[in-house]
Protein backbone atom coordinates (compact mmCIF):
# COMPACT_ATOMS: atom_id res chain seq x y z
CA UNK A 1 0.00 0.00 0.00
CA UNK A 2 1.30 3.30 -0.74
CA UNK A 3 2.52 5.99 1.86
CA UNK A 4 -0.80 7.46 3.17
CA UNK A 5 -2.13 9.76 6.23
CA UNK A 6 -3.82 8.28 9.13
CA UNK A 7 -7.07 7.89 8.21
CA UNK A 8 -5.84 6.06 5.22
CA UNK A 9 -4.02 3.39 7.35
CA UNK A 10 -7.30 2.88 9.52
CA UNK A 11 -9.59 2.38 6.07
CA UNK A 12 -6.97 -0.04 4.80
CA UNK A 13 -6.88 -1.98 8.16
CA UNK A 14 -10.96 -2.14 7.95
CA UNK A 15 -10.93 -3.34 3.86
CA UNK A 16 -8.38 -6.27 4.18
CA UNK A 17 -9.96 -7.53 7.05
CA UNK A 18 -13.62 -7.38 5.51
CA UNK A 19 -11.76 -8.52 2.10
CA UNK A 20 -10.32 -11.43 3.72
CA UNK A 21 -13.47 -12.55 5.25
CA UNK A 22 -14.97 -12.87 2.29
CA UNK A 23 -12.26 -14.60 0.47
CA UNK A 24 -12.49 -17.55 3.31
CA UNK A 25 -16.31 -17.29 2.01
CA UNK A 26 -17.70 -15.65 5.08
CA UNK A 27 -20.90 -13.76 5.04
CA UNK A 28 -20.55 -10.20 5.83
CA UNK A 29 -23.73 -7.87 7.51
CA UNK A 30 -25.54 -5.49 5.60
CA UNK A 31 -23.55 -2.88 7.43
CA UNK A 32 -20.37 -4.42 7.15
CA UNK A 33 -20.86 -4.83 3.05
CA UNK A 34 -21.96 -1.46 2.87
CA UNK A 35 -18.78 -0.40 4.75
CA UNK A 36 -16.89 -2.26 2.11
CA UNK A 37 -18.39 -1.00 -1.37
CA UNK A 38 -17.89 2.71 0.30
CA UNK A 39 -14.14 2.14 0.97
CA UNK A 40 -13.25 0.13 -2.56
CA UNK A 41 -14.99 3.75 -4.06
CA UNK A 42 -13.08 5.95 -1.66
CA UNK A 43 -9.79 3.39 -2.54
CA UNK A 44 -10.15 2.14 -5.96
CA UNK A 45 -6.17 1.43 -5.27
CA UNK A 46 -6.83 -0.73 -2.60
CA UNK A 47 -6.52 -4.60 -3.44
CA UNK A 48 -7.45 -7.38 -1.80
CA UNK A 49 -5.04 -10.29 -0.24
CA UNK A 50 -6.66 -13.35 1.11
CA UNK A 51 -2.75 -14.53 2.15
CA UNK A 52 -2.12 -15.93 5.40
CA UNK A 53 -0.44 -13.21 6.66
CA UNK A 54 -2.73 -10.34 5.13
CA UNK A 55 -4.07 -8.33 8.07
CA UNK A 56 -1.09 -9.05 9.93
CA UNK A 57 1.59 -5.98 9.86
CA UNK A 58 4.80 -6.09 11.03
CA UNK A 59 6.42 -3.03 13.06
CA UNK A 60 9.73 -3.00 14.05
CA UNK A 61 12.25 -0.25 15.80
CA UNK A 62 15.05 -0.07 17.38
CA UNK A 63 17.71 2.60 19.17
CA UNK A 64 17.63 5.74 21.31
CA UNK A 65 16.53 8.68 19.29
CA UNK A 66 16.59 10.96 22.47
CA UNK A 67 14.27 14.09 23.03
CA UNK A 68 12.43 14.62 20.20
CA UNK A 69 12.34 18.11 18.64
CA UNK A 70 14.02 20.58 16.23
CA UNK A 71 13.96 24.42 17.87
CA UNK A 72 15.22 25.68 14.44
CA UNK A 73 11.88 25.64 13.20
CA UNK A 74 11.01 28.28 15.79
CA UNK A 75 14.24 30.48 15.42
CA UNK A 76 12.63 33.53 13.94
CA UNK A 77 9.26 33.19 15.73
CA UNK A 78 8.20 36.34 18.38
CA UNK A 79 8.59 35.98 21.70
CA UNK A 80 4.56 36.01 22.25
CA UNK A 81 4.16 33.73 19.68
CA UNK A 82 6.43 31.02 20.78
CA UNK A 83 4.70 28.71 23.37
CA UNK A 84 1.66 28.68 20.96
CA UNK A 85 3.50 27.94 17.49
CA UNK A 86 6.02 24.89 19.76
CA UNK A 87 2.82 23.99 21.18
CA UNK A 88 0.85 23.67 17.82
CA UNK A 89 4.08 21.86 16.11
CA UNK A 90 4.01 18.90 19.29
CA UNK A 91 0.59 18.65 18.39
CA UNK A 92 1.15 17.81 14.74
CA UNK A 93 4.13 16.21 14.94
CA UNK A 94 4.39 14.63 17.79
CA UNK A 95 6.62 11.82 16.90
CA UNK A 96 9.04 14.60 15.51
CA UNK A 97 8.44 17.46 17.50
CA UNK A 98 7.49 15.94 20.94
CA UNK A 99 9.88 17.61 23.37
CA UNK A 100 10.20 20.25 21.39
CA UNK A 101 9.14 23.27 24.43
CA UNK A 102 10.91 21.02 26.36
CA UNK A 103 14.39 21.53 24.50
CA UNK A 104 13.64 24.71 24.12
CA UNK A 105 13.25 25.20 28.02
CA UNK A 106 16.54 23.54 28.64
CA UNK A 107 18.44 24.86 25.61
CA UNK A 108 17.42 28.50 25.54
CA UNK A 109 16.41 29.48 29.22
CA UNK A 110 16.03 33.03 29.05
CA UNK A 111 14.16 32.67 25.61
CA UNK A 112 11.70 30.36 27.47
CA UNK A 113 11.41 32.44 30.53
CA UNK A 114 10.29 35.89 28.02
CA UNK A 115 7.94 33.96 26.62
CA UNK A 116 6.18 32.39 29.84
CA UNK A 117 6.77 36.04 31.24
CA UNK A 118 4.65 37.65 28.05
CA UNK A 119 2.14 34.66 27.92
CA UNK A 120 1.46 35.52 31.50
CA UNK A 121 1.08 39.31 31.07
CA UNK A 122 -1.50 38.37 28.69
CA UNK A 123 -3.60 36.23 31.06
CA UNK A 124 -2.48 33.03 29.75
CA UNK A 125 -0.98 30.43 31.82
CA UNK A 126 -0.49 26.97 29.98
CA UNK A 127 -0.07 23.96 31.79
CA UNK A 128 1.32 22.35 28.84
CA UNK A 129 4.23 25.02 29.11
CA UNK A 130 4.75 25.42 32.62
CA UNK A 131 5.68 21.65 33.43
CA UNK A 132 8.52 21.22 31.54
CA UNK A 133 9.45 24.99 32.11
CA UNK A 134 9.34 24.40 35.74
CA UNK A 135 11.34 21.19 35.46
CA UNK A 136 14.37 23.03 33.46
CA UNK A 137 14.34 26.11 36.36
CA UNK A 138 14.83 23.24 39.04
CA UNK A 139 18.01 21.92 36.97
CA UNK A 140 19.41 25.21 36.99
CA UNK A 141 22.05 26.53 39.80
CA UNK A 142 21.78 30.16 38.60
CA UNK A 143 19.77 31.62 41.69
CA UNK A 144 18.98 34.30 39.67
CA UNK A 145 16.67 32.09 37.66
CA UNK A 146 15.37 30.81 40.50
CA UNK A 147 14.14 34.21 41.71
CA UNK A 148 12.82 35.18 38.51
CA UNK A 149 10.40 31.99 38.38
CA UNK A 150 9.61 32.50 41.97
CA UNK A 151 8.23 35.91 41.56
CA UNK A 152 6.44 34.76 38.18
CA UNK A 153 5.40 31.32 39.96
CA UNK A 154 3.76 33.00 43.20
CA UNK A 155 1.22 35.15 40.92
CA UNK A 156 0.31 32.02 39.05
CA UNK A 157 -3.57 31.32 38.89
CA UNK A 158 -5.25 29.19 41.29
CA UNK A 159 -6.51 26.85 37.90
CA UNK A 160 -2.92 26.69 37.02
CA UNK A 161 -1.40 25.40 40.57
CA UNK A 162 -4.58 22.85 40.37
CA UNK A 163 -3.50 21.56 37.16
CA UNK A 164 -0.22 21.22 38.05
CA UNK A 165 0.21 20.82 41.38
CA UNK A 166 2.08 17.75 41.47
CA UNK A 167 4.40 19.81 39.46
CA UNK A 168 4.47 23.16 41.85
CA UNK A 169 4.87 21.16 45.26
CA UNK A 170 7.95 18.86 43.58
CA UNK A 171 9.32 22.06 42.11
CA UNK A 172 9.19 23.59 45.55
CA UNK A 173 10.86 20.32 46.92
CA UNK A 174 13.75 20.12 44.74
CA UNK A 175 14.26 23.91 45.07
CA UNK A 176 14.50 23.33 48.90
CA UNK A 177 17.09 24.87 50.86
CA UNK A 178 17.92 27.09 47.58
CA UNK A 179 14.75 29.16 47.60
CA UNK A 180 14.07 29.83 51.51
CA UNK A 181 17.60 30.36 52.43
CA UNK A 182 18.36 33.31 50.49
CA UNK A 183 16.95 36.48 52.19
CA UNK A 184 15.59 37.54 49.04
CA UNK A 185 14.37 34.54 48.13
CA UNK A 186 12.18 33.48 51.22
CA UNK A 187 9.42 35.49 51.23
CA UNK A 188 8.40 34.49 47.22
CA UNK A 189 8.47 31.09 48.30
CA UNK A 190 6.76 30.73 51.21
CA UNK A 191 3.97 32.71 49.42
CA UNK A 192 4.18 30.21 46.55
CA UNK A 193 4.40 27.21 49.47
CA UNK A 194 1.11 29.12 51.02
CA UNK A 195 -0.47 28.91 48.22
CA UNK A 196 0.04 25.24 46.75
CA UNK A 197 -0.74 24.17 50.32
CA UNK A 198 -4.06 26.34 50.59
CA UNK A 199 -4.97 23.71 47.72
CA UNK A 200 -3.34 20.68 48.74
CA UNK A 201 -5.04 20.81 51.99
CA UNK A 202 -7.97 22.26 51.22
CA UNK A 203 -11.52 20.94 52.31
CA UNK A 204 -13.17 19.29 50.01
CA UNK A 205 -9.51 18.30 48.73
CA UNK A 206 -9.07 17.91 45.21
CA UNK A 207 -9.75 14.89 43.84
CA UNK A 208 -6.50 14.36 42.37
CA UNK A 209 -4.77 14.06 45.31
CA UNK A 210 -7.30 11.65 46.71
CA UNK A 211 -6.27 8.92 44.77
CA UNK A 212 -6.05 5.26 45.63
CA UNK A 213 -2.33 4.12 44.13
CA UNK A 214 -0.99 0.80 44.51
CA UNK A 215 2.27 2.02 46.46
CA UNK A 216 2.53 1.71 50.27
CA UNK A 217 1.21 5.00 52.58
CA UNK A 218 4.52 5.81 52.98
CA UNK A 219 5.92 5.84 49.81
CA UNK A 220 3.27 8.20 48.80
CA UNK A 221 4.43 10.42 51.49
CA UNK A 222 7.46 10.86 50.31
CA UNK A 223 6.31 11.78 46.28
CA UNK A 224 3.05 13.35 46.88
CA UNK A 225 2.45 16.79 47.10
CA UNK A 226 0.54 16.54 51.08
CA UNK A 227 3.96 15.07 52.55
CA UNK A 228 6.64 16.68 49.92
CA UNK A 229 5.52 20.07 51.26
CA UNK A 230 5.81 18.60 55.11
CA UNK A 231 9.11 17.46 54.45
CA UNK A 232 10.06 21.29 52.75
CA UNK A 233 9.42 22.64 56.14
CA UNK A 234 11.35 19.96 57.76
CA UNK A 235 14.19 20.69 55.67
CA UNK A 236 13.98 24.64 56.31
CA UNK A 237 14.12 23.57 60.10
CA UNK A 238 17.18 21.18 60.17
CA UNK A 239 19.03 24.06 58.06
CA UNK A 240 18.43 26.62 60.69
CA UNK A 241 20.41 24.12 63.39
CA UNK A 242 18.18 25.09 66.25
CA UNK A 243 19.17 24.09 69.67
CA UNK A 244 17.32 21.56 71.49
CA UNK A 245 13.90 22.90 72.83
CA UNK A 246 14.81 26.12 71.27
CA UNK A 247 11.05 26.08 69.16
CA UNK A 248 10.43 26.07 65.73
CA UNK A 249 10.79 29.52 63.98
CA UNK A 250 7.45 31.04 63.61
CA UNK A 251 7.04 31.05 59.91
CA UNK A 252 7.08 27.24 59.73
CA UNK A 253 5.64 26.35 62.93
CA UNK A 254 2.41 27.94 61.91
CA UNK A 255 3.05 26.07 57.93
CA UNK A 256 3.55 22.78 60.01
CA UNK A 257 0.34 23.11 62.28
CA UNK A 258 -1.51 23.87 58.85
CA UNK A 259 -0.57 20.82 56.60
CA UNK A 260 -0.46 18.52 60.51
CA UNK A 261 -4.07 19.45 61.33
CA UNK A 262 -5.46 19.02 57.72
CA UNK A 263 -8.21 16.30 57.10
CA UNK A 264 -8.12 13.74 53.89
CA UNK A 265 -5.40 12.08 52.33
CA UNK A 266 -2.78 15.53 52.04
CA UNK A 267 -3.22 15.94 56.07
CA UNK A 268 -2.26 12.33 56.61
CA UNK A 269 0.79 12.22 54.45
CA UNK A 270 1.77 15.46 55.99
CA UNK A 271 1.51 13.64 59.05
CA UNK A 272 3.57 10.50 58.80
CA UNK A 273 5.99 12.90 57.44
CA UNK A 274 6.13 14.37 60.85
CA UNK A 275 6.29 11.23 62.59
CA UNK A 276 9.04 9.76 60.54
CA UNK A 277 10.84 12.51 62.25
CA UNK A 278 9.40 12.75 65.26
CA UNK A 279 12.27 12.20 67.71
CA UNK A 280 14.13 15.33 65.75
CA UNK A 281 10.35 17.38 65.99
CA UNK A 282 10.08 16.89 69.78
CA UNK A 283 13.97 17.76 70.65
CA UNK A 284 12.90 21.03 69.25
CA UNK A 285 9.75 21.83 70.00
CA UNK A 286 8.21 19.19 72.52
CA UNK A 287 5.25 21.62 72.77
CA UNK A 288 3.81 21.61 69.36
CA UNK A 289 4.92 18.01 69.15
CA UNK A 290 2.70 17.02 71.76
CA UNK A 291 -0.21 19.14 70.53
CA UNK A 292 -0.13 18.17 67.10
CA UNK A 293 1.16 14.70 66.46
CA UNK A 294 1.05 12.53 70.14
CA UNK A 295 -3.07 11.96 70.19
CA UNK A 296 -2.83 11.09 66.52
CA UNK A 297 -0.53 7.98 67.83
CA UNK A 298 -3.16 6.42 70.05
CA UNK A 299 -4.61 3.26 68.94
CA UNK A 300 -7.98 4.88 69.45
CA UNK A 301 -7.69 7.27 66.58
CA UNK A 302 -8.16 5.89 63.06
CA UNK A 303 -4.77 7.20 61.54
CA UNK A 304 -2.19 5.46 64.37
CA UNK A 305 -1.19 2.36 62.27
CA UNK A 306 -0.01 4.29 59.45
CA UNK A 307 1.88 6.74 61.59
CA UNK A 308 3.46 4.28 63.87
CA UNK A 309 4.62 2.69 60.58
CA UNK A 310 6.27 6.22 59.57
CA UNK A 311 7.52 6.49 63.22
CA UNK A 312 9.56 2.84 62.26
CA UNK A 313 12.17 5.38 59.82
CA UNK A 314 13.32 6.78 62.65
CA UNK A 315 15.75 4.51 64.06
CA UNK A 316 15.80 6.53 67.72
CA UNK A 317 13.10 6.04 70.59
CA UNK A 318 12.64 9.85 70.99
CA UNK A 319 13.89 11.34 74.69
CA UNK A 320 12.40 9.69 77.43
CA UNK A 321 9.97 12.86 77.87
CA UNK A 322 8.85 11.82 73.94
CA UNK A 323 9.15 8.15 74.67
CA UNK A 324 7.17 8.16 77.98
CA UNK A 325 4.24 10.35 76.83
CA UNK A 326 3.74 7.43 73.93
CA UNK A 327 4.55 4.56 75.60
CA UNK A 328 1.33 2.61 76.54
CA UNK A 329 0.44 3.04 72.27
CA UNK A 330 4.46 1.94 71.51
CA UNK A 331 3.87 -1.18 73.30
CA UNK A 332 0.54 -2.16 71.68
CA UNK A 333 2.13 -1.93 68.55
CA UNK A 334 3.94 -5.51 68.94
CA UNK A 335 0.86 -7.00 69.42
CA UNK A 336 -0.68 -5.30 66.00
CA UNK A 337 0.68 -8.67 63.63
CA UNK A 338 0.09 -6.02 60.46
CA UNK A 339 3.58 -4.47 60.21
CA UNK A 340 6.41 -4.88 57.84
CA UNK A 341 9.79 -6.50 58.43
CA UNK A 342 11.33 -3.39 58.53
CA UNK A 343 8.52 -1.71 60.46
CA UNK A 344 8.86 -4.67 63.28
CA UNK A 345 12.76 -4.28 63.37
CA UNK A 346 12.86 -0.67 63.48
CA UNK A 347 10.22 -0.70 66.28
CA UNK A 348 12.20 -3.07 68.30
CA UNK A 349 15.17 -1.09 68.04
CA UNK A 350 13.64 1.85 69.31
CA UNK A 351 12.02 -0.29 72.77
CA UNK A 352 15.67 -2.18 73.18
CA UNK A 353 17.88 1.00 72.99
CA UNK A 354 15.10 3.46 75.43
CA UNK A 355 15.91 0.15 77.68
CA UNK A 356 19.22 0.18 77.72
CA UNK A 357 19.47 4.15 77.97
CA UNK A 358 16.85 4.13 80.72
CA UNK A 359 20.24 4.01 83.29
CA UNK A 360 22.15 6.79 81.47
CA UNK A 361 21.78 10.38 82.25
CA UNK A 362 19.19 11.40 80.73
CA UNK A 363 16.37 13.33 82.96
CA UNK A 364 13.61 12.43 83.40
CA UNK A 365 14.75 8.61 82.95
CA UNK A 366 12.95 6.64 80.14
CA UNK A 367 10.26 4.47 82.08
CA UNK A 368 10.23 1.19 80.66
CA UNK A 369 11.01 -1.71 82.91
CA UNK A 370 12.20 -5.13 81.48
CA UNK A 371 9.40 -7.21 82.39
CA UNK A 372 7.82 -5.24 80.15
CA UNK A 373 9.41 -5.36 77.10
CA UNK A 374 9.88 -8.96 77.95
CA UNK A 375 5.48 -8.99 78.16
CA UNK A 376 5.58 -7.29 75.27
CA UNK A 377 7.87 -9.44 72.98
CA UNK A 378 6.22 -12.66 74.37
CA UNK A 379 2.43 -11.42 73.61
CA UNK A 380 3.96 -10.39 69.97
CA UNK A 381 3.67 -12.56 66.66
CA UNK A 382 6.84 -14.97 66.66
CA UNK A 383 8.12 -12.57 63.73
CA UNK A 384 8.64 -9.88 66.25
CA UNK A 385 10.92 -11.85 68.13
CA UNK A 386 13.06 -13.12 64.99
CA UNK A 387 13.64 -9.56 64.28
CA UNK A 388 14.80 -9.15 68.27
CA UNK A 389 17.10 -12.28 68.16
CA UNK A 390 18.70 -10.87 64.80
CA UNK A 391 19.21 -6.97 66.26
CA UNK A 392 21.03 -8.94 69.71
CA UNK A 393 23.53 -10.83 67.03
CA UNK A 394 23.89 -7.84 64.81
CA UNK A 395 24.54 -5.60 68.28
CA UNK A 396 27.08 -8.25 69.46
CA UNK A 397 29.15 -8.55 66.15
CA UNK A 398 28.39 -4.42 65.51
CA UNK A 399 31.96 -2.12 66.08
CA UNK A 400 30.05 0.34 67.75
CA UNK A 401 26.88 -0.64 69.28
CA UNK A 402 26.19 -0.95 73.11
CA UNK A 403 29.45 0.88 74.48
CA UNK A 404 32.75 2.38 73.52
CA UNK A 405 33.90 1.64 70.32
CA UNK A 406 36.63 -1.16 70.00
CA UNK A 407 34.43 -3.69 72.48
CA UNK A 408 34.63 -7.29 71.43
CA UNK A 409 31.29 -9.79 71.61
CA UNK A 410 32.69 -11.17 74.87
CA UNK A 411 32.77 -8.19 76.39
CA UNK A 412 29.23 -6.98 75.14
CA UNK A 413 27.58 -10.15 76.46
CA UNK A 414 29.18 -9.84 79.75
CA UNK A 415 27.86 -6.51 79.51
CA UNK A 416 24.45 -4.28 78.46
CA UNK A 417 23.98 -6.68 74.88
CA UNK A 418 24.16 -9.77 76.96
CA UNK A 419 22.26 -8.71 80.28
CA UNK A 420 19.47 -7.43 78.42
CA UNK A 421 19.31 -10.20 76.26
CA UNK A 422 18.78 -12.05 79.36
CA UNK A 423 16.53 -9.62 80.77
CA UNK A 424 13.64 -9.86 77.97
CA UNK A 425 13.47 -12.92 76.22
CA UNK A 426 10.23 -14.67 76.98
CA UNK A 427 11.22 -18.01 78.32
CA UNK A 428 7.76 -19.69 77.47
CA UNK A 429 8.44 -23.09 76.11
CA UNK A 430 5.20 -22.52 73.72
CA UNK A 431 6.98 -19.15 72.23
CA UNK A 432 9.56 -21.27 70.80
CA UNK A 433 9.56 -22.12 67.15
CA UNK A 434 12.29 -22.87 64.73
CA UNK A 435 12.46 -19.84 62.56
CA UNK A 436 13.62 -18.05 65.96
CA UNK A 437 15.40 -20.76 67.00
CA UNK A 438 17.54 -20.54 64.12
CA UNK A 439 18.63 -17.05 65.03
CA UNK A 440 18.82 -17.75 68.30
CA UNK A 441 22.38 -19.84 67.85
CA UNK A 442 23.65 -16.93 65.95
CA UNK A 443 24.29 -15.35 69.59
CA UNK A 444 26.94 -17.92 70.50
CA UNK A 445 27.89 -17.78 67.59
CA UNK A 446 29.11 -14.25 67.99
CA UNK A 447 31.33 -14.78 71.11
CA UNK A 448 34.55 -16.03 71.59
CA UNK A 449 35.60 -16.69 75.38
CA UNK A 450 31.99 -16.55 76.41
CA UNK A 451 30.68 -18.84 73.97
CA UNK A 452 29.88 -21.43 76.55
CA UNK A 453 28.16 -19.18 78.72
CA UNK A 454 26.11 -17.78 75.94
CA UNK A 455 25.69 -21.66 74.88
CA UNK A 456 23.92 -22.08 78.57
CA UNK A 457 21.62 -19.36 78.38
CA UNK A 458 20.33 -20.08 74.43
CA UNK A 459 20.39 -23.86 74.30
CA UNK A 460 17.12 -23.69 76.49
CA UNK A 461 15.24 -21.44 74.52
CA UNK A 462 15.45 -23.15 70.85
CA UNK A 463 13.66 -25.85 69.15
CA UNK A 464 14.78 -28.82 66.32
CA UNK A 465 15.34 -26.82 63.59
CA UNK A 466 15.55 -28.08 59.60
CA UNK A 467 19.14 -27.98 59.02
CA UNK A 468 20.54 -29.19 55.53
CA UNK A 469 24.34 -28.55 56.63
CA UNK A 470 25.76 -27.69 59.34
CA UNK A 471 28.83 -25.69 58.18
CA UNK A 472 26.21 -23.06 56.81
CA UNK A 473 23.32 -22.79 59.91
CA UNK A 474 27.09 -23.05 62.32
CA UNK A 475 28.94 -20.78 60.09
CA UNK A 476 31.86 -22.63 59.52
CA UNK A 477 33.09 -19.89 57.12
CA UNK A 478 33.10 -17.65 59.95
CA UNK A 479 34.16 -18.65 63.26
CA UNK A 480 32.22 -21.53 63.59
CA UNK A 481 34.25 -24.08 63.12
CA UNK A 482 36.99 -22.38 65.16
CA UNK A 483 34.43 -22.69 68.07
CA UNK A 484 33.79 -26.09 67.29
CA UNK A 485 37.27 -27.00 67.79
CA UNK A 486 37.66 -24.68 70.82
CA UNK A 487 35.05 -25.80 72.64
CA UNK A 488 33.81 -29.01 71.46
CA UNK A 489 31.51 -30.16 74.13
CA UNK A 490 29.15 -26.37 74.40
CA UNK A 491 29.01 -26.47 70.66
CA UNK A 492 28.26 -30.35 70.93
CA UNK A 493 24.63 -29.59 73.35
CA UNK A 494 23.83 -26.60 70.79
CA UNK A 495 24.15 -28.93 68.11
CA UNK A 496 22.25 -31.72 70.07
CA UNK A 497 19.18 -29.41 70.96
CA UNK A 498 19.00 -28.41 67.02
CA UNK A 499 18.44 -31.71 65.83
CA UNK A 500 15.63 -34.06 65.98
CA UNK A 501 15.44 -36.78 63.62
CA UNK A 502 12.16 -37.23 64.10
CA UNK A 503 10.86 -34.34 62.95
CA UNK A 504 13.89 -32.97 60.47
CA UNK A 505 15.96 -34.90 57.98
CA UNK A 506 19.78 -35.28 59.28
CA UNK A 507 22.49 -32.66 58.09
CA UNK A 508 24.24 -34.24 55.00
CA UNK A 509 27.13 -33.26 57.04
CA UNK A 510 26.17 -34.36 60.64
CA UNK A 511 28.83 -37.64 60.64
CA UNK A 512 32.05 -35.22 59.45
CA UNK A 513 31.13 -32.69 62.47
CA UNK A 514 30.88 -35.51 64.57
CA UNK A 515 34.51 -36.67 63.85
CA UNK A 516 35.90 -32.97 64.28
CA UNK A 517 34.17 -32.84 67.95
CA UNK A 518 35.95 -36.01 68.57
CA UNK A 519 38.71 -35.04 67.61
CA UNK A 520 38.62 -31.89 69.29
CA UNK A 521 37.29 -33.47 72.41
CA UNK A 522 38.06 -37.35 73.12
CA UNK A 523 36.25 -38.08 75.85
CA UNK A 524 33.02 -36.33 74.65
CA UNK A 525 32.41 -39.29 72.28
CA UNK A 526 30.77 -40.70 75.94
CA UNK A 527 28.63 -37.75 76.15
CA UNK A 528 24.74 -38.14 75.85
CA UNK A 529 24.09 -35.90 73.15
CA UNK A 530 27.36 -37.29 71.34
CA UNK A 531 25.34 -40.80 71.18
CA UNK A 532 22.14 -39.89 70.34
CA UNK A 533 23.33 -38.30 67.74
CA UNK A 534 25.80 -40.29 66.54
CA UNK A 535 22.57 -42.76 66.66
CA UNK A 536 20.69 -40.57 64.55
CA UNK A 537 23.75 -40.43 61.81
CA UNK A 538 23.42 -43.93 61.54
CA UNK A 539 20.01 -44.02 60.94
CA UNK A 540 20.00 -41.86 58.19
CA UNK A 541 23.15 -43.80 56.25
CA UNK A 542 21.31 -46.97 56.70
Amino acid sequence: MPDQNLQDIKDYAVFIRFNRIVSAGGKLSPKAESALEELKRKHPDFLGDAGERADFDMWSSSGFRGPRGDPTKLRDTKTENLIEEALALVAQSQWEQGDLWSIICRDEPARAFDAIEADALRGRWIPEAWRPFLESVAASDDPSVLARALTLAKDAPDELLKECIYFFSSWLSRQGKKAFEKVELRRNAFELWDRVAAIVYAQPPLDVLERDDKSDLFTSALNEPGGTLANVLLELLSAAKPKVDAGMPVDIRERATLAASSDGRSGLLARMIFASRLAYIDSIDHEWAAANMFRRLSWSEPDARHLWGARAYDGRPGMPRMFNALKADFLETFQRPDRSHDERQALVAQLLRALMWKDGESHPPYEIESYEVRRAFATAPSTTRQTAAWLFMNWLRAKDEGGVKGETPDVRWRGLIGKTFREVWPLDAKLRDPETSHRLIWLPLSCDTEFGDAVDFVVNLIVPMRLFQISVAFEFEKAGKILLQKYPRPFLRLLNAAIDPLLYRVPEDLGEVLEQIEVAEPASVDDDAFRRLTGAWKLRQA
